[in-house]
């Protein structure tokens, strides 16, 4: 019976340490995806700040051309 028991513990703190790698593995590709996803927000925003500086631009154009 101990022996039983022993071995059961066994494979549970074999599961939870696969459980706990998994766990940490997960949670670095999240941290990848977080920076990722921070990178691309900071794109973005170069790129609406670009676009509207191009119409600021268009427009005074126009407006000189009147």
């Amino acid at each position: 019976m101990v022996t039983t028991v022993s071995s059961a513990n066994t494979v549970i703190v074999e599961s939870i340490q696969n459980v706990s790698a998994s766990t940490e593995e997960i949670t670095a590709k999240a941290m990848e995806t977080l920076e990722s996803s921070n990178e691309d927000m900071q794109s973005v925003e170069n790129v609406l700040n670009m676009v509207e500086q191009l119409k600021a631009y268009a427009d005074e154009l126009n407006k000189n051309r009147v």
